[in-house]
């Protein structure tokens, strides 16, 4: 009869099997069908199959006998990972599944520090390498690799207000990278939320942007307006009674040049100076290059 001790790892040369020999007599000699053949009563390094033994006695009687060697089915990995959310995070995950071998299985992570579960988690973008092995002892490995999205990033463009303490500024946010679609938040009253900011006073504004995966950026931008509009004028008196020898000139600053000018004359009178004037009191209305108007009185 034998006795066999099976292989243990698929395709290795593990196994071995003994003969046990009664009656004939002794001494026995044996001869295994092994390459080489082996002559020892226990034949080792044995692969998975059937093997054939043959006993001689002193005697010269024989007798054989077979024994089969098994193995377990092949020990394979396989991953399965969860990319990191966001740029230069430890968000990722990755699983192996195992078959085959021998049950139950420990396994190791290359990370820092190693985990040993079958899921290992907080990782950055790269490649990683799993070691499982079974109750065996026999090993395999498997890699997967973590990828993660670009930087998100935001960078703004701003409208100026076009006069002093107007609400007609703008800002529109451009974003890149991370995973679209994406939301907005700008801190204006009320808050904002389309990619453009409108009705805009002078003041920085910052803008918060998320992404699909809920990453998030923030950028500021400024938005300005010019000086007041303001406008002065100074008379010259008609000379005579009755007479139209006066006139006026306006004097404009701030707001944006270069500047026009109406005065309310018969005809209307259009430029800095108005001549001809008889006595009376005249209106003078000032407009910039950014439509913003002030008025004076002469």
């Amino acid at each position: 009869s034998t006795t066999a001790s099976n292989a243990d790892c698929f395709g290795t040369a593990t196994g071995s099997a003994t003969v046990n020999v009664s009656g004939g007599t002794a001494p026995y000699t044996y001869f295994w069908n092994t390459l080489p053949v082996q002559t020892g009563v226990t034949a080792t390094g044995l692969t998975a199959g059937t093997y054939t033994v043959t006993v001689t006695d002193a005697a010269g009687c024989i007798t054989t006998t077979t024994v089969t060697i098994t193995e377990p089915t092949l020990l394979t990995a396989s991953t399965v990972g969860t990319n990191a959310s966001c740029f230069g995070t430890a968000t990722g995950s990755a699983t192996v599944n195992v078959t085959g071998g021998t049950a139950p299985y420990t396994y190791s992570w290359n990370t820092l520090p190693v985990q040993t579960g079958a899921t290992a988690t907080g990782l950055t973008a790269g490649t990683y390498t799993v070691t499982v092995t079974d109750a065996a002892g026999c090993i395999t490995t498997t890699t997967v690799t973590i990828t993660e999205p670009t930087l998100l990033t935001a960078s703004t463009v701003g409208t100026n207000a076009s006069c002093f303490g107007t609400a007609t500024g703008s800002a529109t946010v451009n974003v890149s990278g991370g995973t679209a679609p994406y939301t907005y938040s700008w801190n204006t009253l009320p808050v904002q939320t389309g990619a453009t900011a409108t009705g805009l006073t002078a003041g920085t504004y910052t803008v918060t942007v998320t992404d699909a995966a809920g990453c998030i950026t923030t950028t500021t931008v400024t938005i300005t307006e010019p000086t007041l509009l303001t406008a002065s004028t100074v008379g010259t008196n008609a000379s005579c009674f009755g007479t139209a020898t006066g006139s006026a000139t306006v004097n404009a600053t701030g707001g944006t040049a270069p500047y026009t000018y109406s005065w309310n004359t018969s005809p209307v009178q259009t430029g800095a100076t108005a001549t001809g004037l008889t006595a009376g009191t005249y209106t003078v209305t000032v407009t910039d290059a950014m439509g913003c108007i002030t008025t004076a009185t002469v």
